[in-house]
């Protein structure tokens, strides 16, 4: 009951959202905000849902103290940091519940790729820390204002003081060549923290923060041929060549026999404090 209960009052605040602040239009479907920053909308919308949660239940136990909240947001910073198996631990009670849709859906966990399944964990724990960041700072009111003015990465979210100094993502742009792009993505920095999780794990926080930008996509030349590429912007030149070192890195794990008849060129700039990658 007090499991259900809980959950009862997190899919709750997702309604009392869609009346004040209409979801549909938060995380429009019609791609006009690039992945990167609809992940960050994502995290206000189940931040918020998993703070008052967990507020939700610590009011069992009587008023809400400033002391309770900073407590809560230890638990939440301890949580935040876990591998999505070690979660996977903490919640082996629903694995085990006796509901099969419940224990169905904690078993496909372990068939989800990180680089889905991170985004959607880190929306719950990493979201919660944002909402409280706000909610420190000026009650509701400051919760209520990162719907009117959301994130616009995943880097502002993950570090919620550049939200809060207003640290803005750099547009970045890839000249058009011939033929048909079948993909063009923001990773932002959490996806960059999934991949190096994957292919460089010891440097997967130095090579991601200090994230300023990036543009990845995919054309399919006229003669069939596929061009991938990478373009990173970082906020200085460390940043940037500690992005390059791990990338390089990645690459000789990614392909340790070479890279056969697939080419590629780097260059760096620096120029006004910063960092620029093109791969």
């Amino acid at each position: 009951d007090l499991m259900l209960d809980t959950m009862s009052a997190h899919e709750l605040t997702h309604g009392l959202q869609d009346q004040h602040f209409d979801l549909q239009k938060f995380l429009p479907e019609d791609e006009k905000l690039d992945d990167d920053a609809e992940s960050a909308r994502r995290f206000v919308a189940e931040g918020d849902a998993t703070f008052t949660m967990f507020l939700y239940m610590a009011s069992s136990k009587g008023t809400i103290s400033p002391l309770a909240i900073d407590l809560l947001v230890g638990q939440l910073e301890k949580t935040a940091t876990m591998a999505p198996a070690e979660l996977a631990k903490m919640s082996s009670p629903l694995a085990d519940s006796n509901d099969p849709e419940i224990k169905k859906s904690m078993e496909a966990m372990n068939d989800i790729p990180a680089t889905v399944l991170v985004p959607m964990i880190d929306s719950y724990m990493q979201g919660a820390l944002l909402v409280a960041a706000a909610y420190q700072r000026g009650g509701w009111t400051a919760v209520d204002d990162l719907f009117a003015h959301p994130p616009e990465s995943t880097e502002q979210t993950l570090h919620p003081d550049k939200y809060f100094a207003a640290d803005h993502p750099h547009h970045v742009t890839l000249p058009k060549l011939a033929g048909s792009e079948l993909a063009s993505v923001v990773f932002g920095e959490l996806q960059w923290q999934v991949y190096f999780s994957l292919w460089a794990p010891d440097q997967k926080k130095v090579a991601s923060e200090g994230w300023g930008g990036d543009r990845e996509s995919v054309v399919k030349r006229r003669d069939g041929r596929l061009v991938a590429r990478v373009a990173t912007i970082w906020d200085t030149p460390r940043d940037a060549s500690e992005f390059a070192a791990a990338y390089a890195a990645s690459l000789a794990k990614r392909f340790p026999k070479g890279t056969g008849d697939a080419s590629s060129a780097a260059g760096f700039d620096r120029g006004d404090g910063t960092g620029k990658i093109f791969t």
